[in-house]
Parts: structure tokens; C-alpha cells; sequence
């Protein structure tokens, strides 16, 4: 028996239309429109050559998995929340936009039940991060079985306490195990010894003139023979204009910082100028070549030590006059009064600031001596 070729325009039905297959010689039946209660098809729908363009659906269920890829947008997706203690592996797309396939990524996901992110590599923030949870706040565990995990922490002491310490330690529960803590006025406490190399810093010399034209950023005194970027770090002061600023590098004979704090804030030929400890220097060994003043920070807690390499007179000078210096006991005379070394190779002094008014003399090399008003 033969089939012919139908179409079927339009066909309007209000039962029930079943169709097992179509099948003829090579024809496809084409449908313009049915309009019906129910559909049942068996088979497939469309072929290779002839497919669905197009479909419109208010409710669409599949039993079975999808071959192939589904283009569009979903306005919204049906999700339920979970407390397993569970694995889940969040989902990631290669791009910001698009028609994207999502991947998991190895050794990234969530326990629901204990609120535990895990995560392989280097957080990288770009912007202001926060962590609005409560101790711990963070969770390192090793690669290597039986290696050391890390907590860090707030540990509010169970009150919600604004000055908890940060605590870095080897155990989930705040306080216990704590191997490092840092309290909100920045005190560290440490469990155990704190090691490392003491700074020091060679100085050639510790005063003089500029002879440049003006300049903001560039101290220069073509006399000196300075270690290159040897000053970085300490404090440079212009003298005659009362400004200060942090050195970031010098060669032989120039050394870099924008003053600040002064009258014009700028160096000009025959501006006299000192170096100091820097801000960041405290505990530092100076090492000091040539006879010179040096100034001596004013900073609470501040601790240095001075050492002449050569047989010079090395005069430590307190930056404010309003320092007094404790020298074997005994208070100099007024407050910004100088201290001189005997002038021997070898002599020393360490000093430390018991306030930014007070300084005492923790040690010394040789006969210190009260050397007056600077």
C-alpha cells in the first residue's frame, strides 16, 4: 500500500488525538496546527534534517536526561534550603555573561551543617573584605595528613566584648592553644620565643647642609659618600625649616622624601639637615662612623643603641626638647639636654623611652656624659 504525502493545515479537536508514527516513502507529515486536550506521540518528534524550532509551554516535564545543549533564560529556579552534613560543590561559569556551561571546581565546597567553606590556593581580595561570624573566623587545614590546622579568631570571651584579641592557635575553641595573640591596642603576646636578626644600620654621617637648588623630595649634599639606600627608613629632617619626612632611597649624595610639616617644605642651598631613627626602626643597632649628632626619637617605648665604630665623639641629641634623658641614674640638668661619648672606637649607649618626656640609659660602653643643651 502506498502513502501519500498530507498535509494538515488546521485540525481542531476537543478529545483525545494519538499518533504511534509517521512513516511513508521519505514523506514527512507537516502539521500547521493542532489544537487538542492531549498530545501523545511515541517516538520522536522531528529528525535530523527536520527539527522544532520553536515551542511554547506553560509546564514542561522531562523524565528522562537532556542530550545536547537548551539556550534561553530561566526567569526563576525552585531551590530548598539544607542543613546536611553533607558535601556541596558550588557551581562556577567561565564568564560573567553568556551562554555559559557550569563547572564545579576540585577541593571547593560547603557543609551546610557546619557552616564550613573549604577551598583550595590564594584568596585574592580586590576590595574591602569582612567577616561577620563569630570566632572562629577562619580554618586552615593542611594538604598533608597530620600536618598542624590553624583557627584565627576573635575571642569575645562568650560577652561580645568590642576589645577581644585577634588569636592565632591550634585549636577550634577561642582561648585554648592560643600560640600568637594581638590585643586592639596592638599589644602581641607570643607562647613562645620570638626569633629573628636584629636590624642595624651603618651610618656615615648624621648631619649637614644642603647645597642644591629648592626642591620638595631631594636632599642633596654633594660631600657625602652615603650607602646606597642605606638611610631608607629613618627619619631625614630639614633643621632650618622645622619639616621632617620618611627616606625612601639615596644614593652617595641624595636622599628622597616629600617634608611635610614644615614652613615651606622644601630644601634649599644651606638648609641644615639631621637624620634620625626612623618610625618603623625601634630596636635597632646604629652603627655610626664619623663624629656627629644624631637625634634620638621621642616616641613612648621607642628602644636604640648607638656605637661608634671610630675613635669620634658621637653625640646623641633627644629630637624634642621636651625628652630629659636618665643617665646612670641621674637626670641631666633640663629637659633636651645632649649625651657625648668619651670619643673611643667601641663606645655605646642604649636607650629607652619610658615616655615621649623620659628616656633612660639601659647601657653603656666608656663615660657617657651630659654634654648641655644641643
Amino acid at each position: 500500500m502506498k502513502i501519500y504525502k498530507t498535509v494538515l493545515f488546521t485540525m481542531v479537536m476537543t478529545g483525545f488525538l494519538s499518533f504511534s508514527c509517521f512513516a511513508g516513502d521519505g514523506n514527512v507529515v507537516r502539521l500547521g496546527k493542532i489544537n487538542v486536550g492531549d498530545f501523545i506521540l511515541d517516538g520522536n518528534i522531528g529528525s535530523t534534517d527536520h527539527r522544532v524550532t520553536k515551542g511554547w509551554f506553560t509546564d514542561l516535564t522531562i523524565t528522562n536526561a537532556i542530550s545536547g545543549s537548551v539556550d534561553g533564560n530561566a526567569g526563576t529556579v525552585t531551590v530548598a534550603g539544607t542543613t546536611t552534613n553533607n558535601t556541596f560543590y558550588p557551581g562556577v561559569f567561565s564568564a560573567v555573561s553568556g551562554s555559559l556551561a557550569p563547572y564545579t571546581i576540585s577541593g571547593w565546597y560547603i557543609n551546610p551543617s557546619t557552616g564550613e567553606i573549604t577551598f583550595p590556593g590564594v584568596v585574592n581580595a580586590t576590595s574591602f573584605a569582612s567577616a561577620a561570624v563569630d570566632d572562629p573566623m577562619w580554618a586552615f587545614t593542611p594538604l598533608t595528613e597530620g600536618a598542624s590546622k590553624w583557627w584565627v579568631g576573635v575571642n569575645h570571651g562568650g560577652t561580645g566584648s568590642a576589645t577581644g584579641p585577634m588569636e592565632f592557635r591550634q585549636s577550634g575553641t577561642a582561648g585554648t592553644d592560643v600560640r600568637v595573640s594581638i590585643s586592639t591596642t596592638g599589644a602581641l603576646t607570643a607562647a613562645g620565643t620570638i626569633n629573628g636578626l636584629t636590624r642595624y644600620v651603618v651610618i656615615t654621617t648624621a648631619e649637614g647642609a644642603d647645597d642644591t637648588s629648592s626642591s620638595a623630595a631631594f636632599l642633596t649634599d654633594s660631600g657625602e659618600s652615603w650607602p646606597t639606600n642605606g638611610y631608607v627608613g629613618m627619619t631625614l629632617y630639614n633643621v632650618t625649616d622645622s619639616s621632617s619626612c620618611t627616606v625612601t632611597a639615596n644614593t652617595d649624595t641624595t636622599m628622597t622624601c616629600t617634608l611635610a610639616g614644615g614652613t615651606a617644605n622644601a630644601w634649599n642651598s644651606g638648609d641644615a639637615w639631621a637624620v634620625a631613627p626612623g618610625p618603623g626602626q625601634s630596636g635597632s643597632i646604629f652603627y655610626i662612623g664619623a663624629a656627629t649628632t644624631i637625634l634620638h626619637p621621642s616616641t613612648p617605648g621607642y628602644v636604640a643603641m648607638y656605637y661608634s665604630i671610630g675613635a669620634n665623639v658621637v653625640t646623641v641629641d633627644p629630637q624634642s626638647d621636651s625628652m630629659q634623658f636618665v643617665l646612670n641614674g641621674t637626670a641631666t640638668g633640663t629637659d633636651g639636654e645632649e649625651l657625648d661619648s668619651p670619643g673611643a672606637a667601641g663606645d655605646f649607649i642604649a636607650i629607652h623611652n619610658v615616655s615621649a618626656t623620659s628616656a633612660y640609659t639601659l647601657g653603656r660602653s666608656g663615660t657617657w656624659i651630659d654634654g648641655g643643651a644641643s
